[in-house]
């Protein structure tokens, strides 16, 4: 599957499912303003405590994580019950909750390389993004052995593990990463920049940018999850 195949297929799903789509963005806007006005991205004095500021982070990630289950049932299966996609049986919600394990390393992976970008970049902006790519090229020449498994499990198919998507994913590696990395680089890029261009303006424009950002988050977890799916097709071929 190429790129141009994902995204049509994201688009055909957004198309089928709009006030879905755009109730997922505005909810993610809506962390976005509550965060900034909280103090968490601008570094400014936090006008609410570190309490309030981590429940709506919590809020954030429980919003990107039901999204990207939707998404990923709704691009395979674009005229399911949105109940029905999001119905999980032992087997998915323990495959879930693994995943969820791994998300404080990749955190940790993040500063770390974020870190490493500020000590070689001297322009934040460019260190930002230095550390943005680096990331996602090291997490995905991980993650792609391991994904198949993860989204056929979602998807229902009993016989996908971790040594089968290991085996299975072989040799294509760096193509499964440039895979992903062109299918998701517009949604990616447009995230990125409107959060750059945010950090220089003033607050109502801000806003702005963060209610847009919503969306851009929206399409680029969505975008993410159809490139996934686009690698466990592959491994099952």
């Amino acid at each position: 599957m190429s790129p141009a195949a994902i995204w049509r297929a994201v688009a055909g799903m957004a198309a089928h499912r709009p006030l879905l789509f755009f109730l997922v963005s505005l909810l993610l806007a809506g962390t976005n303003l509550m965060l900034w006005r909280m103090g968490a991205y601008d570094g400014g004095a936090a006008q609410a405590g570190a309490g309030a500021r981590i429940a709506f982070l919590a809020a954030k990630l429980v919003v990107l994580l039901v999204w990207a289950l939707l998404a990923l049932r709704l691009v395979q299966t674009p005229d399911a019950p949105a109940g029905e996609a999001l119905r999980l049986d032992r087997r998915q919600a323990g495959w879930i909750a693994g995943v969820l394990l791994l998300l404080p390393f990749l955190f940790g992976l993040r500063i770390a390389l974020t870190r490493l970008a500020g000590l070689a970049v001297p322009d934040p902006r460019m260190a930002l993004i230095a550390a943005l790519i680096l990331y996602l090229a090291v997490s995905l020449a991980l993650l792609v052995r391991l994904l198949p498994a993860w989204i056929g499990v979602l998807l229902g198919d009993r016989a996908a593990s971790l040594a089968w998507s290991w085996r299975a994913t072989k040799g294509y590696v760096v193509r499964s990463v440039l895979l992903v990395m062109a299918a998701i680089a517009p949604a990616a890029a447009l995230h990125i920049g409107l959060n750059l261009f945010w950090m220089a303006n003033a607050p109502l424009l801000r806003a702005a940018l963060l209610l847009a950002d919503g969306g851009a988050m929206a399409l680029l977890m969505a975008i993410a999850m159809a490139s996934y799916r686009a690698l466990y097709l592959r491994a099952k071929s």
